[in-house]
């Protein structure tokens, strides 16, 4: 990745442009209007999602309740990108300000994990109240390995993998902060505002991010960690301007 790929610079199309380049079809129709109770998760997607999340990241700290929301969320963003409807991921996410995003799947999973002894719940010495965050144990080992044999979860593991290796760049807590910036995140945030996400009303800016990446690196790549690692650093890149104007207006008064 050069320091010349960013995304600022070009025309954000619209969704329907995106779908054409890609040659797929990014318009969810399953999630529009829909509350969380009608919602059918697959919970097994979301057990190995934090079972393979959590290996991926456990080599940068042990992760987060919202760091594991976070980046598993990334990857349901990733799967988007490849042309796959959100409402195939296996379950949903919603926004909830202040903690962006958030997945019941991901929550249940994470409990069930605990109490079963596949995931270790520690508290992070970082912060001043302490965190919890979670490592894999031997148990929780066997049976990543087992479920990663599975056909049924294979699809997913170049998203997942692609979403957790943006840390290798950054750091968990910056992708944490930088997804935060993601349009219907941001707006959720902005208007104080739980709602789901990945709809298809919602995700029509998304759509326009993704035909601008889409532009930069043309579709042909294999190699998900470059669109996802050019999204999390043009996402920073966001904060980042945000911070400065917040700063520039303070100085103003």
């Amino acid at each position: 990745m050069t320091d010349e790929l960013t995304l600022g610079d070009l025309e954000l199309d619209d969704a329907e442009t995106f779908n054409e380049e890609s040659g797929s079809d990014f318009v969810d129709d399953g999630l529009e209007d829909t509350a969380w109770e009608a919602l059918q998760d697959w919970q097994p997607a979301a057990t190995f999602d934090v079972l393979y999340l959590v290996a991926v990241l456990e080599p940068q700290g042990s992760p987060s309740r919202l760091e594991l929301q976070t980046f598993a969320y990334l990857g349901c963003l990733m799967s988007v990108y490849k042309g796959e409807p959100a409402s195939e991921w296996g379950y949903a996410f919603s926004a909830v300000p202040p903690t962006l995003p958030f997945s019941p799947a991901i929550e249940a999973a994470l409990s069930d994990l605990v109490a079963s002894a596949r995931l270790l719940r520690t508290r992070s010495e970082d912060a001043d109240e302490g965190t919890n965050c979670y490592r894999l144990t031997a148990q929780g080992r066997g049976d990543l390995a087992f479920l990663s044999g599975l056909e049924a979860f294979a699809p997913r593991v170049d998203f997942l993998r692609a979403a957790g290796k943006t840390a290798l760049f950054t750091s968990p807590p910056a992708v944490v902060n930088s997804l935060a910036y993601e349009p219907q995140l941001a707006q959720a945030l902005r208007l104080d505002n739980p709602r789901l996400l990945l709809t298809q009303v919602s995700s029509e800016p998304l759509y326009r991010e993704f035909s601008a990446l889409v532009q930069v690196l043309g579709s042909e790549h294999e190699e998900l960690i470059v669109p996802a690692s050019l999204y999390v650093r043009y996402l920073q890149q966001r904060a980042q301007d945000g911070v400065s104007r917040a700063l520039d207006e303070a100085d103003e008064q």
